[in-house]
């Protein structure tokens, strides 16, 4: 890059103080047509002592976001094995992606394979501050068509629960590998979304999201709505999830995000956790023509012992004596109509558990008020 484009004082703003030092001016001059990876990365950290040293400058990030530096630097990312360097290309990228949004085109147009990242996250040490990268660079499925990207994120997932800081900017990994499994199963047509889920679940993956629907409330839908794409490639997980899922913790996801209008995806993963025993209920209820009474007495009997019960049961007794009706009753009045049926079968099946063989108060309510006049919506 020619010296002169940086020596250029007529240029500067009046708020700027900047003369470019000999050494960055050289430095950038390396980088950009060197073909000794030694001397490009002493000049890296030529590069980023100038950064650090004028935070703000608008001369200094001027130069850097040029993309013909932009991709020297993608070079050096791609071809460098030393950790340090590596590590500060990774951060004065993520801070020049949060000064000027046009970083993440130019490095997603650099590597629309998305190679350099895949390289990264193999890295032991690195993995973390690359997935932070990746986010913030905001690939598409597209580009992520390397067969190691589930597992590689799923480690990011594994032991991303800390916060990464590149510099001044600080961000989560596990949200970049939510964002990337978001991605991953619902970015491509349906068989690769769900080819994608299967390699989640046989990976062990259902685990770890299981433990994920315990934290943050964001993270907690972001994992809630992955499960739910499992439980559509792989419907036998249900048994697994019944069995394993933290029913407190995805009935106060229910409750909190409905105060912020994003409970939909674990509402979802509980009316699949309900569909348990759904074939031999339709096989039991295609026999009636009974009053509801008569129905509700049976179909009590019925599911005595079953899974969907023991399920029931645990959701039921799993929020430390809290009248799980009433949550669901108080939900339902304040539900979007899309999910009122759905909530209100859960109510009716939460009623069978009553011992009383008759209806409740809740009962009454939701028959007559939620269309609910057909025993056929208990099987979805």
């Amino acid at each position: 890059m020619p010296k002169e484009s940086f020596d250029n004082s007529n240029r500067r703003p009046k708020n700027a103080s900047t003369v470019f030092s000999r050494d960055f001016v050289g430095a950038i001059t390396t980088i950009g047509s060197s073909d000794i990876l030694s001397d490009c990365e002493f000049a890296i950290r030529v590069i980023t002592k100038t950064w650090l040293n004028s935070p703000g400058d608008p001369l200094i990030e001027e130069a850097l976001t040029r993309p013909s530096v932009v991709e020297a630097m993608l070079e050096v990312l791609f071809s460098s094995t030393n950790d340090e360097i590596l590590e500060l290309i990774i951060s004065i990228l993520a801070e020049l992606i949060g000064r000027n949004g046009a970083i993440k085109q130019i490095i997603l147009n650099s590597d629309p394979q998305l190679e350099i990242f895949v390289r990264l996250l193999r890295s032991a040490s690195l993995f973390l501050k690359a997935a932070i990268l990746l986010y913030l660079s905001q690939p598409k499925a597209k580009q992520m068509l390397s067969s190691e990207w589930v597992p590689l994120i799923l480690r990011v997932l594994e032991f991303g629960d800390k916060l990464q800081t590149l510099f001044t900017v600080q961000c989560s990994p596990q949200v970049a590998a939510f964002y990337v499994l978001d991605q991953l199963l619902t970015g491509f047509d349906e068989d690769k979304n769900l080819e994608n889920a299967r390699q989640v679940l046989s990976l062990g993956g259902l685990t770890l999201l299981m433990t994920r629907i315990e934290g943050e409330v964001h993270e907690r839908n972001n994992a809630a709505m992955i499960i739910s794409c499992c439980i559509r490639a792989e419907g036998s997980c249900r048994n697994f999830l019944a069995d394993n899922i933290n029913k407190t913790s995805l009935l106060e996801l229910i409750v909190v995000g409905s105060k912020q209008n994003s409970s939909g995806y674990a509402l979802s993963v509980l009316a699949e956790l309900l569909y348990l025993d759904r074939y031999a209920l339709v096989t039991y209820l295609s026999t009636f023509s009974f009053s509801w009474s008569e129905m509700l007495r049976g179909l009590k009997f019925h599911t005595r012992g079953t899974k969907t019960l023991n399920f029931l049961k645990g959701l039921k007794d799993g929020w430390g004596g809290i009248n799980v009706m009433h949550v669901f009753f108080i939900y339902l009045e304040k539900a979007p109509p899309e999910e009122r049926p759905i909530v209100a079968v859960i109510l009716l099946l939460l009623d069978l558990m009553v011992i009383l063989f008759h209806s409740t108060y809740f009962m009454e309510i939701l028959v007559m008020d939620n269309g609910l006049s057909s025993v056929n919506f208990i099987i979805f």
